[in-house]
């Protein structure tokens, strides 16, 4: 995995400081609003109205859409979260190169 520079970590460092809650909720809501924002907006674009007819099977298959979203931006800020702490300690713990001499006599 590859370290962090100094820019990746100091951005980390604000995200970080903000909390793990907070990222999670954040990306949560990006992934299941993204796509709907889209749709919205490609429905706009083509259809030229605001107006939507929907059927409860429209609505319940949108609804469970929502929720398998949110439920895979969980799992995936969870995942991304383990990821960038683990390359921010590896870039705050700086290993010596193999051609670095470091004994201690």
């Amino acid at each position: 995995m590859k370290p962090m520079t100094e820019k990746q970590r100091s951005k980390w460092e604000r995200l970080r400081a903000k909390g793990k809650r907070r990222f999670i909720v954040i990306n949560v809501i990006a992934y299941a609003a993204s796509p709907v924002l889209a749709l919205v907006t490609l429905h706009l674009a083509l259809t030229g109205t605001a107006e939507f007819s929907v059927s409860t099977v429209e609505l319940s298959g949108a609804i469970l859409a929502g929720f398998l979203l949110s439920m895979w931006g969980y799992v995936r800020s969870l995942a991304s979260w383990d990821k960038q702490e683990a390359r921010y300690h590896e870039s705050c713990n700086i290993v010596p190169s193999s051609g670095t001499n470091i004994s201690t006599n």
